[in-house]
């Protein structure tokens, strides 16, 4: 901050930003400069107040004989307390006795000045008040905007704004600083609304919980690198986090916490809504009686760090309701031949209609070239299916009304259902599947974005494809006569057949 004229900086709640610029670095500062001068401003003088108290706090020395007295009972080595190296004997805080040295709640006066000014050390406002007359070397807003008020109101927001321009920019000059602390709350709050007018003005920003720093990382729930992601593992840990996460729900975690980007109503996942989704009603690899119709998706991935996936995707083609049946998220499958071996077992196991799989615009072999696996599945009964996505939302063509925002709207249409009945294992693939659902999104352009982990989103994607296109042929055929198989047909797992709806 010393070096810096005017600074933003956007963390979560209880990341220290209050603590640190605040309050630790005033009192530095007027430890080492008693002419220093600053000024604390907060959405009401009561919030700011408290500041100016824990700053005069730490400009005495019991404040740090007690830390020494915690760390020598702890085996720490013990700090020096700056208050006895740089006071002094006559401290920081004025006698009592003396006049013209205010020590209030709102203000104070260190001891010691040589400025010549009368100004108060360190004062606190509130939002809407006056500086005339107030010389600060620097001047910090903290925490300004009510949360309710930049969800509710987008005039709060435009109020908040205009206050910092006219009253606060209005009277600083070439020398004074201005720190402004503050959360996200709404896309149109205070804090985006600052930065977007000042765009020339620093910003400091971090999610309370960074990106893995392993880009084929399969999910937070398996994620092998929590500790170190947590931004401020001092006051936070992994599980802490999670459990607020659960405390302030989906919405504030998206925008005060994690500090995504666009509308939360925008997003393709909701975690709310694929939670609500689960029901114990039948586990990972069991396939419901409701289900008339198997899809396996595929998005086949051969690298040692590379994840390839395959979703095993039901449909019930009376109600249009679709399950999750199996899940298989495994890397370093190394060549399609292992990928082979493993959609045969899902062929034999599930009796899928197709098996759909990505094939890449640049590469025009890959898996689904592959003869072994047109002999195999053509074999086992199974037509191979390719699926190109054009668009970064995964549609096969510009103009379609079929891409990966036609899963969210399944979900929140209650339309597909996940597994929750089995093991904690089961479970925990579920939960991961969820996570990373809720991750995909694409940039402001529509484009897909490269770093974000999207292998079981994409395998949704193909399986969902037929069963969209085969649920949609069933819906538009109107006035058709069911199909009754003749009584000798047996299905393939020996029963007889029901009478079925044609199909095409």
């Amino acid at each position: 901050m010393a070096e810096l004229d005017r600074l933003i900086m956007v963390l979560a709640p209880g990341h220290l930003k209050t603590t640190v610029l605040a309050t630790e670095q005033p009192a530095w500062n007027l430890m080492r400069d008693r002419d220093w001068r600053g000024l604390h401003i907060s959405r009401s003088a009561d919030e700011s107040i408290k500041v100016v108290s824990a700053v005069q706090t730490r400009l005495e020395c019991p404040h740090y004989h007690y830390i020494i007295e915690q760390l020598k009972e702890q085996g720490d080595e013990p700090i020096t307390c700056p208050v006895c190296l740089y006071g002094g004997s006559e401290g920081f805080r004025p006698p009592l006795r003396k006049t013209g040295q205010g020590w209030g709640q709102a203000s104070f006066r260190v001891n010691g000045v040589t400025s010549g000014e009368k100004d108060h050390s360190f004062q606190a406002l509130g939002f809407g008040s006056q500086l005339q007359g107030i010389r600060a070397d620097r001047i910090t807003i903290d925490d300004l905007q009510d949360p309710n008020s930049a969800m509710r109101s987008a005039q709060d927001s435009q109020d908040k704004l205009q206050w910092v321009k006219s009253v606060i920019l209005g009277r600083l000059n070439d020398e004074q600083q201005l720190a402004v602390l503050a959360n996200f709350f709404a896309p149109e709050d205070f804090a985006h609304l600052l930065i977007e007018d000042e765009p020339h003005w620093p910003v400091i920003q971090y999610p309370a919980v960074r990106e893995c720093p392993d880009e084929h990382c399969p999910g937070d729930d398996v994620c092998e690198h929590k500790d170190e992601r947590v931004l401020c593992p001092e006051y936070w840990t992994w599980d802490g986090l999670q459990k607020k996460r659960k405390e302030v729900g989906e919405q504030t975690w998206f925008f005060t916490w994690m500090q995504e980007e666009g509308s939360f109503e925008d997003t393709t996942f909701k975690r709310e809504v694929l939670e609500d989704s689960r029901t114990n009603e039948y586990r990972l690899g069991e396939v419901p009686h409701a289900v008339t119709h198997v899809f396996l998706g595929v998005d086949p991935a051969t690298a040692p760090s590379g994840h390839c996936a395959i979703i095993v995707w039901g449909l019930d083609n009376k109600t249009k309701q679709r399950y999750l049946i199996e899940i298989f998220n495994e890397k370093g499958m190394r060549n399609y031949g292992n990928i082979i071996l493993q959609l045969e077992d899902y062929a034999r196991r599930y009796e899928p209609r197709k098996v759909v799989i990505e094939q890449n615009a640049q590469q025009k072999g890959g898996l689904i070239s592959e003869v072994g696996l047109q002999r195999s599945m053509r074999n086992l009964g199974v037509r191979v299916e390719p699926y190109q996505t054009v668009t970064g939302t995964g549609g096969r063509a510009k103009a379609t009304n079929f891409d990966i925002t036609t899963i969210g709207g399944l979900f929140d249409g209650g339309l597909i259902s996940l597994p929750y009945g089995g093991t904690d294992a089961d479970n925990a693939k579920v939960d991961a599947y969820i996570t990373q659902l809720c991750h995909w999104r694409t940039d402001d352009d529509g484009h897909s974005i490269k770093k974000l982990k999207r292998d079981m989103v994409m395998a949704t994607l193909f399986a969902e494809s037929e069963a969209f296109a085969l649920a949609q042929k069933s819906h538009e055929r109107k006035g058709g006569k069911p199909m009754t198989m003749p009584g000798f047909v047996t299905q393939r797992w020996g029963k007889k057949s029901a009478p079925l709806t044609p199909v095409g």
